[in-house]
C-alpha cells in the first residue's frame, strides 16, 4: 500500500521519501559496525597516546576556535557597516530592515576588496609608494612603482600560468603576496629579492599582520599564521581592520564620505545607467546621472574609488566608449571626464590613495582627482 501511494507522488516527494530511507539505513549500518567493534580499541582512540598527538589536538582545537571567532568578527563589522550608514541616512536598522527590499541591479552583486594593491614607502621620502600586480590574466607579476615620479623601484618576473593574487605590506620592509597556487611570498620592500615561499593549504584570501607575524586567511575560513622573517607557520593573532569599503544593499553600493552617504545605482531596465545620489539624516542632497553605464559586474576597487573631495567612477558612455570621470563629492557637479579607446585603458581598477587616483591606462597612471590629469604615467614592465 505504501509502494502504491508513493507511485500516485510527484517525483520530488518520492525523491525526499528516498533519500530519507537512504540516511536511515547507512546511519543503522554505521550504528551496528560501531557496536561490534572492541571496548579497548575504541578507548584507545579516543586517549591521546603522546605529547605530540596531545599538541595536535590542542592545535586543532585551536584553529577552529579562531576561524569562529573570525566568523563572529567578520559578521559583527558588517553589522556595524550597516549602522554607520543607516545613522548618516538618519534611519534606524530595525527601520531598514523592515523596510521592502528593492531589486538590485545584477551588475552590482559581490564587491571585490581592494586587496591586489598596498602602499609602502620604499624610499623613505615620505610619500607612499605602489605596489600592485601587473599584468593580464594568468601572467602576472608583482611591481612597486614611486609614487613621486612613477619610477619603477622593482618588479618581480612574471609567474607564467599563475593569476594575481592579493597583496599586503606586512611592514615597513616587507610586501607579501598571496599567490592563487596556494603559495604566500615575502619580498624585501626595498630591492623586491624573495625572502621566503611558503605552501599552506589553501588560496590566500586576507591578510592581517603585527607583533612579526601574518596572519592568512584562505577562503575556506581556515586561518595560517606564518612568521614574517622566515615564513614558517607560527600562532598569529594579528587581525584585519575594519572594512571602510562600500556596503552592498538593496538599491547598489553605499559608501559614506565628505560626511555624506552616497549610493550609486543602476537602471533596472534595459541598459544598466549609472546614477549618484547623496543623502544626510534622510534627505537627498544631490543626485546626478553619470551617462555612462557598467559592463558586465560594476567592482569597488575596479569601477570605482573616492577620496574626501572626489568620487572616481569607471564606465562606458554610448554607444561602447570607455569613459573615467570625476564627481564632486559636496555637490554633485562633474569636474572632470576622460574618454579612452580600448587599447590604452582597462577598467581593471581604479584605487584612491589620499591626493591622487590610480588607474590602469596602458600602464599605470597616478591621476590628480581634483583635474583629472595625469601627475604621471609609465608603462608596465617588459615580459
Amino acid at each position: 500500500m505504501e509502494i502504491q501511494r508513493l507511485a500516485r507522488q510527484p517525483w520530488s516527494e518520492v525523491r525526499r521519501h528516498l533519500r530519507a530511507f537512504a540516511l536511515i539505513t547507512i546511519g543503522a549500518t554505521a550504528a551496528v559496525a560501531g557496536c561490534s567493534r572492541e571496548q579497548d580499541e575504541t578507548e584507545h582512540r579516543k586517549i591521546p597516546n603522546s605529547a605530540e598527538e596531545i599538541a595536535e589536538l590542542s592545535a586543532k582545537a585551536a584553529r577552529q576556535a579562531q576561524r569562529e571567532a573570525d566568523w563572529a568578527k567578520d559578521a559583527e563589522e558588517r553589522r556595524d557597516a550597516r549602522r554607520r550608514i543607516d545613522q548618516l541616512l538618519g534611519r534606524s536598522s530595525t527601520a531598514s530592515a523592515a523596510k521592502p527590499k528593492i531589486r538590485r541591479h545584477s551588475v552590482f552583486e559581490s564587491i571585490r576588496p581592494a586587496r591586489e594593491h598596498c602602499f609602502p614607502d620604499v624610499n623613505g621620502d615620505g610619500i607612499r609608494d605602489v605596489a600592485l600586480w601587473y599584468g593580464w590574466a594568468t601572467n602576472t607579476g608583482v611591481a612597486v612603482f614611486d609614487g613621486k615620479n612613477g619610477r619603477r623601484i622593482w618588479a618581480t618576473p612574471r609567474l607564467s600560468q599563475v593569476g594575481s593574487g592579493i597583496l599586503h605590506c606586512a611592514d615597513a620592509s616587507t610586501v607579501v603576496a598571496g599567490v592563487n597556487d596556494f603559495t604566500v611570498r615575502a619580498y624585501e620592500a626595498t630591492t623586491g629579492q624573495l625572502r621566503w615561499n611558503t605552501r599552506i593549504s589553501d588560496e590566500p584570501h586576507r591578510f592581517a599582520s603585527g607583533d612579526g607575524c601574518i596572519s592568512v586567511g584562505g577562503k575556506d575560513g581556515k586561518v595560517t599564521g606564518l612568521s614574517v622573517t622566515t615564513g614558517s607557520e607560527q600562532p598569529c593573532s594579528a587581525r584585519d581592520e575594519p572594512s571602510t569599503g562600500p556596503a552592498l544593499n538593496e538599491s547598489g553600493l553605499t559608501f559614506v564620505t565628505a560626511g555624506l552617504a552616497v549610493t550609486i545605482s543602476a537602471r533596472e531596465v534595459g541598459t544598466p545607467m549609472l546614477t549618484l545620489t547623496a543623502t544626510k539624516d534622510m534627505a537627498q542632497v544631490w543626485q546626478r546621472e553619470l551617462g555612462v553605464f557598467a559592463e558586465d559586474s560594476f567592482l569597488f576597487g575596479r569601477e570605482l574609488a573616492y577620496t574626501d573631495r572626489v568620487i572616481v567612477v569607471g564606465g562606458l558612455e554610448p554607444p561602447r566608449e570607455l569613459v573615467l570621470l570625476g564627481i564632486d563629492a559636496l555637490t554633485g557637479s562633474e569636474m572632470w571626464r576622460r574618454k579612452f579607446n580600448r587599447a590604452e585603458y582597462r577598467p581593471q581598477f581604479v584605487i584612491a590613495e589620499r591626493d591622487r587616483i590610480y588607474a590602469r591606462i596602458d600602464g599605470l597612471a597616478a591621476i590628480d582627482p581634483i583635474t583629472g590629469k595625469n601627475l604621471w604615467h609609465v608603462p608596465w614592465p617588459a615580459d
